[in-house]
């Protein structure tokens, strides 16, 4: 998850708006090596390469190994010694929350355990030790990686350890994408309302552009610049939506199961999703875009 805020200061300062993202110049149909904005990382420490990993895993190593751990029933937080004892409380009683809403979301049991996670005492300080983008406060790459800058709302820190949890999930059920899934479902799960801001003019931006739909299969927005990766998170939020609109409130429920028992492949998931043939899915996604 990204602070969204934060992006849109520095789009800001930078006389950059998140309307003028275009999408890339070749889609991108599978992962690709040379850009990190198309690399699914889950199961990457940090969501880095070995490359960048092994040139901080030192660091990484002693930060984390100075945190110390505490069991919160099921649930086990690492923290920084620093932060106040009803942060990290609040952490916990998310991880709750952030199973039961799921489940609604999906078919999720109830009593798969919650992963390890880590609390760190601000934003600088996580990425200090991963491979993230600069907007990034929260990551999941087997565990959950939250921050806890004071700059945050409470609201804020509990919809990062749900958004963080679904990938859990997911990942849990061998769906590791596609990540328009992923995003759109973890961004709604969380009830994250941050791309209705008018600043960043997203469906307008929407209506006019797009990411390729083969493309939002493998867009990784936590390693992506600050602009796609707002682009990538709104258009999956809204990818999302569109099969709910077609199909009906159980559409990413029944998605979500066809992926998990590979009924159904992570590319064709969305035309199988909103229940279109590939023909009929641009129409239809047209008059839904310009409906809002």
């Amino acid at each position: 998850m990204v602070d969204a805020g934060a992006a849109f200061a520095e789009l800001e300062d930078a006389g950059s708006h998140v309307a003028t993202v275009e999408p890339p110049v070749e889609a991108a149909p599978r992962e690709r090596e040379d850009d990190a904005r198309f690399q699914v990382r889950w199961g990457d420490e940090g969501q880095c390469g070995s490359k960048r990993l092994s040139a901080m895993r030192a660091e990484r190593e002693s930060l984390l190994s100075s945190f110390p751990t505490r069991a919160f029933g099921e649930a086990t937080i690492a923290f920084d010694p620093r932060l106040d004892a009803r942060v990290v409380a609040l952490v916990a009683d998310r991880l709750v929350t952030a199973r039961a809403v799921t489940a609604q979301w999906i078919d999720w049991l109830p009593n798969v355990p919650p992963p390890a996670t880590i609390v760190y005492f601000d934003t600088a300080q996580l990425q200090s030790v991963a491979c993230v983008s600069a907007q990034t406060i929260g990551y999941f790459d087997g565990r959950l990686h939250i921050s806890a800058d004071a700059s945050l709302s409470e609201t804020m820190v509990g919809q990062t350890v749900i958004h963080e949890y679904v990938h859990f999930a997911l990942n849990t059920l061998s769906i590791p994408k596609p990540m328009w899934l992923h995003e759109g479902l973890a961004m709604r799960v969380a009830e994250e309302t941050w791309f209705q801001d008018s600043r960043l003019d997203f469906a307008r931006w929407l209506r006019e552009h797009r990411l390729p739909f083969d493309a939002m299969v493998y867009a990784f927005p936590h390693t992506a610049d600050e602009k796609f990766a707002l682009a990538a998170y709104y258009q999956s939020a809204r990818m999302v939506d569109f099969i709910q609109a077609q199909r009906g409130p159980t559409a990413a429920r029944e998605l979500v199961r066809l992926l998990s028992t590979h009924a159904v492949t992570a590319d064709d998931a969305f035309v199988r999703g909103a229940g279109l043939t590939p023909s009929s899915l641009e129409p239809y996604w047209k008059d839904f875009v310009q409906a809002r």
